[in-house]
């Protein structure tokens, strides 16, 4: 990975879209454990989508992985 994504914008841009997917997903899933005594249909689509969000956060992390050598604090 080049070194220039060290200590820019973009790598803080990718962490905290890691950060949004991440919180993106457990929302989904809540959502969706709440509602699978009830509506089932709808569960599976909250489950569905949660597993996007967390595909979607793997892009961003491995893309930050290599020269992540430090967290940031996402407010």
């Amino acid at each position: 990975m080049n070194t220039q994504l060290q200590n820019s914008k973009t790598k803080e841009s990718l962490m905290r879209s890691f950060a949004g997917e991440c919180q993106a997903r457990t929302r989904y899933d809540n959502a969706a454990q709440q509602l699978s005594q009830k509506l089932y249909v709808v569960s599976a689509l909250f489950k569905f989508t949660a597993n996007q969000e967390r595909e979607h956060a793997e892009v961003f992390y491995k893309h930050t992985a290599k020269v992540n050598k430090s967290s940031l604090n996402i407010e």
